[in-house]
């Protein structure tokens, strides 16, 4: 099975868009680790705002790739700690949250 059939496969099983599919296959890299020169595979996208607090999959807008690290890292220290750690993704997290952080 290569990348796209495992994407395709992930996001029909968990009833993602096909906008968020299209997003996690053009940024399979972790956005954090790129920008710190550790190229790392994305795992699913991240939601920034999450679809239970009316996130959607814009993906210029609330979709952030992450590596299976990083997603774990932003879900255990939050997002504002996260974003503080990691200043390439910060804006992008900021505009989706739509707060400071």
């Amino acid at each position: 099975m290569d990348f796209s059939d495992y994407v395709s496969d992930h996001c029909k099983q968990y009833h993602y868009s096909a906008e968020y599919e299209r997003y996690w296959l053009a940024h399979p890299y972790c956005e954090v680790g790129v920008a710190d020169g550790h190229v790392r595979y994305a795992s699913a996208p991240h939601h920034i705002r999450t679809r239970g607090a009316a996130g959607d999959d814009d993906s210029e807008g609330n979709l952030l790739a992450l590596c299976t690290d990083c997603h774990t890292a932003i879900h255990q220290m939050g997002v504002h700690t996260f974003a503080a750690r990691h200043p390439s993704v910060k804006a992008k997290i900021r505009r989706a949250r739509r707060v400071t952080v």
